[in-house]
């Protein structure tokens, strides 16, 4: 793959993400493929479809200043783009949420087709669901694969 093609892929992928951070949800999934699938440690499966519900829900949970993101590290190879990402932003009760995750994107002729996503799952349990109390998610996502 060229530099140039390698450049683009990287583009595509951070173009996501800052989407994301900022709210502006319509604008990220057009840069996913129809039949993209979003993963969260290589088992939570999303397609493209079900991603709106969990996006809309996270901006549910914290304030209008959005995601602030920053990304440390960004290494392609092939058609896979790899992000290292610090994210930090505050909930609608005040809390501070804070994170590392690491994303893993494949990128296809300017298009994302899978997303695989790590992340400390218990800040987010803390912190943006933390008013939900225990919940069991182990049965809510099927294999969108």
């Amino acid at each position: 793959m060229s530099e140039d093609a390698l450049a683009a892929s990287k583009a595509v992928a951070r173009r996501v993400l800052e989407l994301i951070s900022r709210y502006e949800f319509g604008q990220a999934l057009e840069l996913l493929a129809p039949d993209a699938v979003w993963s969260e440690f290589g088992r939570v499966h999303h397609r493209k479809d079900q991603l709106l519900p969990d996006l809309e829900f996270l901006k549910g949970r914290l304030d209008a200043n959005g995601i602030s993101m920053t990304v440390r590290d960004v290494i392609a190879e092939g058609n896979r783009v790899a992000l290292s990402v610090d994210e930090e932003a505050t909930t609608v009760e005040g809390r501070k949420y804070s994170n590392a995750f690491t994303f893993w994107f494949t990128v296809v002729d300017g298009m994302v087709t899978a997303v695989d996503q790590y992340h400390d799952s218990q800040m987010v349990l803390t912190t943006i669901r933390a008013d939900e109390g225990r919940r069991d998610y182990s049965g809510r996502f099927e294999d969108a694969r």
